[in-house]
Formats: structure tokens, C-alpha cells, sequence
């Protein structure tokens, strides 16, 4: 077993560090680079039904062994085009669902199916159904009726996100460090369909200002906004509410991003493009 511990309760953490485990998988050794906080140690790792090793951090990203990462790419049997029907059939033996169908009154506007986003084009097929695991949908449509009885309602900007997409996007935007290294650091929570990020929107569907645009960098995305907008902090704090009230958690780092609590000590494994038969565009 590899030993663990947490940061003390309250604690910001500042700092982080490498450390390299040997760790046994299928009769064979293999080094797995986990990130830890100096400041109160590591977080708790896991393996997934593949073998995949995960790293839980309450504020970070989940964190995958190179080994477990390899099993990802399989294209021989791939479809040429998106068929999001099949799609939406594979990802029931997963537990996703399709958020449109889970929540008809949300407004949905997945970025990386457009080029506006850091990689400058689309990364996904714009009738790529817009998935996440049933629990988070649950937890996402009770924000939207909290938000909705205020005059005011979710867009939803991106939720399940491939594996091969969470590379392409550490690949354009590591200088803005938002895309931690799937090598090295690991695999986004979006990677297991238990994230989301999101914006609010007036009950005409208009986005209300926010501390930052979507993907714009770190700086001043922190979701503790010490701007002195009064209609942005309270826009940001409408937001927070709902999504806190519904059972998510935030990354203190960006103020889009939300888990869903009930994974955070408790990984999802990262579900690949292959397996939902999600072709490479």
C-alpha cells in the first residue's frame, strides 16, 4: 500500500513537489510521478478497474501511471466520422449521460468544439454529445433549479473532455498553466466526466460579467475574486452558492471550474476517446 497523508484543514497550500513511487502493476514495476503539497503531503491514490493508478487532489486533477496512460490510444476499429447515437450508447456502460436530454433548460456552449479556446480550433466535433457521470448531471440540474427560482441559470462551457483532448490542450496553453501535464501531473477530473465549467446567465441567457473570460489564464481567475466590481463578486458569489449548495467543490484556482464533492475522495477512472468511439478530429 502506498502511504498517504492530508494537509492539515484550512491550509492554502503554495508549494508543490515531485515524488516518484515504484508501484507494482500486472507483475511488472512502473515509476509513477506524483504531485504533492509541501505544505501537508500528498493526497490519497487509488487504482482504477484497468489498473490505472489515480492520485486524489481535493483542488487539483486526478493522476494517472504512464502504463495506464498507453492504454488509450487503439484506433483500428475507429469510426472515420462521429456517430454521436453510438456514442451516447457506450457511454452508458460508463454511467455517462447525455446533458441536454438530463437537462433541456440548460444553456450549453462547449468551447472546445469551437476555436475559441486556447488551441485556437476545434478539439472536439460540434455534435459531440455533451456528457457527464449521472451523479454529477444530478448534482448539475439542481444547481440550474437553484439558479432558476433566482431569475438566473448555468452555461455550461465544457463537462466529459478525452483524455487525447486534455494532451492537445496542455500542448497550446502550458504557458498559461491551467493544463497540468497528463505525463507528469495527471489527468483532469473532466477526463471521468465528474467536472464541469461553467458560467451564469440572466434568465434572457445572457452571461453576466464575470472576474475573467473563459481559459483566459490564472491571473485573476482565482475563485476568490479581490476585484472591486461589486456586480462581479456578486455574480461570482451567486454562482458559487448554487454550485456549492448542489454538492460540487471548486479548484481555488480557476473560478469556472467545479468537481463534483462526492468524487473528490473517491476518483472516477478517465474514460478514453476510443472507448466511446469518439473519432480524432
Amino acid at each position: 500500500m502506498i502511504p498517504h497523508s492530508r494537509p492539515p484543514s484550512g491550509s492554502t497550500p503554495s508549494l508543490l513537489r515531485a515524488t516518484a513511487w515504484m508501484v507494482p502493476l500486472g507483475g511488472a514495476c512502473a515509476c509513477v510521478l506524483l504531485l504533492t503539497v509541501c505544505s501537508g503531503g500528498g493526497g490519497r491514490v487509488s487504482r482504477s478497474g484497468d489498473g490505472t493508478l489515480i492520485l486524489n487532489e481535493t483542488t487539483n486533477s486526478i493522476t494517472s501511471s504512464k502504463l495506464g496512460r498507453k492504454r488509450g490510444a487503439s484506433g483500428a476499429d475507429m469510426p472515420k466520422t462521429l456517430q454521436p447515437g453510438r456514442t451516447l450508447a457506450l457511454a452508458r456502460e460508463f454511467d455517462l449521460v447525455d446533458v441536454r436530454a438530463a437537462i433541456p433548460d440548460l444553456s450549453i456552449d462547449l468551447r472546445y468544439a469551437t476555436a475559441d479556446n486556447v488551441a485556437r480550433r476545434p478539439l472536439y466535433d460540434k455534435r459531440l454529445p455533451c456528457m457527464l457521470r449521472r451523479e454529477t448531471a444530478d448534482k448539475l440540474r439542481h444547481a440550474q433549479a437553484i439558479l432558476r427560482a433566482q431569475g438566473y441559470g448555468i452555461r455550461l462551457w465544457d463537462a466529459y473532455r478525452p483524455p487525447e483532448v486534455q494532451e492537445i490542450l496542455f500542448q497550446a496553453g502550458a504557458s498559461t498553466h491551467m493544463f497540468l501535464s497528463p505525463e507528469t501531473t495527471g489527468w483532469s477530473r473532466h477526463c471521468g466526466g465528474i467536472a464541469v465549467d461553467v458560467t451564469l446567465v440572466d434568465a434572457a441567457g445572457q452571461e453576466r460579467r464575470m472576474p475573467t473570460r473563459f481559459d483566459a489564464g490564472l491571473q485573476n481567475a482565482a475563485a476568490h475574486y479581490q476585484g472591486s466590481d461589486l456586480e462581479i463578486r456578486r455574480n461570482l458569489q451567486i454562482l458559487q452558492a448554487a454550485m456549492k449548495q448542489a454538492g460540487f467543490t471548486q479548484v481555488t484556482a480557476e473560478w469556472w471550474h467545479f468537481d463534483d464533492g462526492d468524487f473528490v475522495q473517491n476518483p472516477q477512472s478517465i474514460i478514453y476517446a476510443h472507448q466511446l468511439a469518439i473519432p480524432k478530429i
